[in-house]
């Protein structure tokens, strides 16, 4: 199966809850006549609990942008609670869609990130504290191409990636405090 094509109808979907599911997100957008082609959570591997985001395919990349413009910051589930989504645009999202995640990479979700923040300063930042970081990923609004202010960081080791969470909650980058989950 070609990875672009999947990548061409894959959203990221974020704010995603500890107690929902696959099975949850996939009821809410059928409520709708979506048809959805996969749905991957993505999870602590030890804990085995969501780490708040994961990926959505669909059939078409027409029923993929419809979501996205619908759906984005707005309720889905006919009450408060919103999620965030976005392209997928990443290795890791394509093998999400495909049943596997590459082994050894813990992602943390980074949010309230300064427009200025590159994808190469936020890994620095990171790497500079923990050695197994081996990647971040800025989102970027495919209209304006200007950020989001959420990114993520990718690490090789469980733990640091942990210990990042906790010790870079609230960090300033930029003069900006970050939130990290």
């Amino acid at each position: 199966m070609d990875s672009n094509s999947i990548q061409a109808r894959t959203l990221w979907i974020g704010e995603i809850e500890n107690w929902m599911d696959e099975q949850f997100i996939e009821s809410r957008l059928l409520t709708y006549n979506i048809p959805i082609k996969s749905i991957k959570i993505i999870r602590d591997r030890s804990k085995g609990i969501s780490l708040g985001y994961g990926f959505i395919e669909f059939y078409s990349k027409e029923q993929a942008n419809q979501v996205l413009n619908e759906f984005n910051n707005k309720g889905i589930l006919h009450n408060n609670k919103t999620f965030k989504l976005n392209w997928a645009s990443d290795s890791a999202s394509k093998a999400a869609c495909m049943g596997s995640l590459p082994k050894n990479e813990f992602t943390i979700y980074i949010g309230e990130l300064d427009s200025n923040v590159t994808e190469n300063y936020l890994k620095g930042i990171f790497l500079k504290l923990y050695k197994s970081v081996i990647g971040a990923k800025i989102v970027i609004d495919p209209i304006t191409k200007k950020s989001k202010g959420y990114g993520f960081v990718r690490f090789n080791d469980h733990n640091e990636s942990q210990r990042a969470i906790l010790e870079m909650n609230g960090f300033e980058i930029c003069g900006k405090p970050i939130k990290v989950k």
